[in-house]
């Protein structure tokens, strides 16, 4: 069964480089796909929830069944997951960001454990991200970081089928490395040269593909040797992926071995509905 029976559409969550060879990959086939790109999926509003309802609405007046596709995890449950998402404070997120290169992030994790304990528990001392979050949102919005929402340990029952794709780990880095090649063959070397013109975030310059090119541009590395670093820390990010997602009970997984388009709407044909 392929996706026009079905009447498919798929909504490409989150964007950036995943989201975009998500909606490549499914227009290769000849589905309609929709980018719901809006950064504030993470900002502790509804606007993301509300564009999301507009394009389901939208899809199903068409008849046709709406498919999401995550960027990333924590971007899929914003909108499949009810969240009390907090709100972001990018001048107090800079200073500790300067602090914990000053003061290490053990001292902030220090810090983080006065301030919210249930917190810190659950964040190891040495993931600088995660800590500064944490404290960025205690500090910001006066609410322990731990108060808004159960976490992402909980799984409640929610009105999605929820299907992961695995495939054998060998497939798995031969695909990853075909597609870095690929797009570095369509100008990823040059996107980050432009981008390295302009004022790039911290968070930005760690991102996979632009961390190893800014490297190679900044002359600590060779071109070959920047593209064997996105290929190996790309293979090692799916493997964290597949781990991340295998805790939420409610996803089915669907071992691919050809066509994940085909398989996956196959799979969805059979499955029962929520």
């Amino acid at each position: 069964m392929t996706h026009h029976e079905l009447h498919t559409d798929f909504v490409v969550v989150g964007g950036g480089l995943a989201g975009v060879c998500a909606a490549i990959a499914a227009a290769r086939n000849g589905a309609k796909v929709v980018l719901l790109q809006d950064r504030s999926v993470l900002g502790g509003n509804a606007s993301s929830e509300v564009r999301m309802h507009t394009v389901g609405a939208d899809i199903h007046g068409r008849r046709a069944t709406p498919v999401l596709v995550a960027g990333t995890g924590l971007y899929l449950r914003a909108i499949t997951d009810p969240m009390d998402l907090p709100g972001q404070w990018p001048d107090l997120r800079a200073a500790l960001e300067q602090r914990a290169v000053t003061e290490g992030a053990t001292a902030l994790h220090a810090e983080l454990m006065v301030r919210d304990p249930d917190a810190a528990a659950r964040i190891e001392p040495t993931n600088t991200r995660r800590v500064v979050r944490a404290l960025e949102v205690t500090i910001g919005s006066g609410r322990r970081f731990s108060a808004f929402g159960p976490g992402l340990d909980h799984y409640p029952p929610v009105a999605y089928r929820m299907v992961g794709l695995r495939w054998a780990r060998p497939a798995l880095r031969r695909r990853i490395a075909d597609r870095v090649e690929a797009m570095m063959r369509a100008g990823l070397r040059d996107e980050v040269v432009g981008l390295a013109a302009a004022t790039l975030g911290r968070t930005a310059r760690q991102a996979l593909g632009y961390k190893e090119l800014l490297e190679h541009l900044d002359g600590r590395c060779s071109l070959d040797a920047a593209v064997a670093d996105i290929v190996r820390r790309t293979q090692q990010f799916a493997v964290r992926q597949e781990r991340w997602f295998r805790r939420d009970p409610r996803i089915r997984w669907i071992d691919i071995h050809h066509d994940p388009v085909e398989e996956t709407l196959a799979a969805l044909a059979t499955s029962p509905t929520p």
